[in-house]
């Protein structure tokens, strides 16, 4: 109720409220029940927390402005995003199991991807993926980094789920194809591209994979140190660019969490 309220909306997401905090701090409680467990993010996508996220999220300057609640190096809508795509991943990474003992024909998580597609996932993700990185602010580059790793975890979910849609008449994969041809056709026709060059979603990501690697490359190294989550960045890239190429079932998700079997061959040995 306090996320929905439009008490706590404001015209400038970049001030400094007390409603502000409250809605941010409602958030980061939203982001930890995303993951908590089964039931509670079962829960919040029963009521519709997906396509809410994102809608805040997308709200101007909730991308931009500092979080007063976690520090300059999240944005205050960053909560918002990552609930969103931690829940679209569940979705992706459980719809296996679930989906084969059910009898309908009904798939939940295709479900959450048109719900995803309708609350203007794509165009967000579009406009995310192409904004530059301010690289002479540490807290800024951090905060931005941060939010382009929830964009691309929440692309790789939305094309493996589309690609798991065959037995739904490729309705996920046509929806969400459809979204993207549309969002490049208006990004040609504001004119924000001088070269008229097709750059669409899936191409922006890989050029973004292009950008990122030859810097955290320098970070794979056991002894290095990673002042910028450019690592992080290069396998959330490298996940969606692999369901962008047909990937349907989710392999590296948060690899972070290693198994003592592989602790022992360096930090970064699972990529």
């Amino acid at each position: 109720q306090i996320i929905k309220s439009d008490s706590h909306r404001s015209l400038d997401s970049s001030r400094d409220t007390p409603d502000a905090r409250l809605r941010e701090a409602a958030g980061l409680i939203l982001l930890a029940m995303s993951s908590c467990s089964s039931v509670s993010s079962s829960y919040l996508i029963s009521n519709g927390a997906v396509s809410t996220s994102l809608s805040i999220a997308s709200e101007p300057g909730m991308l931009n402005a500092a979080s007063t609640v976690r520090g300059k190096w999240a944005s205050k809508g960053l909560c918002f995003l990552e609930a969103a795509t931690t829940l679209l991943i569940q979705a992706w990474t459980t719809s296996t199991e679930q989906e084969s003992d059910s009898a309908s024909s009904a798939s939940p998580s295709l479900n959450l991807l048109l719900e995803a597609l309708n609350s203007g996932a794509v165009g967000l993700a579009s406009r995310l993926v192409k904004t530059k990185v301010t690289l002479k602010s540490h807290d800024l580059a951090y905060s931005q980094l941060r939010v382009k790793i929830a964009i691309c975890f929440l692309l790789s979910s939305m094309f493996g789920i589309a690609n798991k849609s065959h037995d739904n008449n490729d309705v996920g994969a046509s929806r969400l194809y459809s979204a993207i041809d549309a969002d490049c056709a208006q990004f040609l026709a504001s004119g924000g591209n001088d070269t008229g060059v097709r750059t669409d979603l899936v191409g922006a990501t890989l050029n973004l994979l292009n950008a990122t690697l030859p810097y955290a490359h320098q970070f794979t190294k056991e002894d290095a140190d990673e002042p910028l989550p450019m690592v992080d960045l290069s396998e959330a890239c490298l996940l969606a660019a692999g369901s962008m190429c047909g990937l349907a079932d989710p392999i590296g998700v948060h690899s972070t969490v290693q198994s003592n079997d592989d602790a022992e061959e360096g930090k970064y040995s699972h990529l």
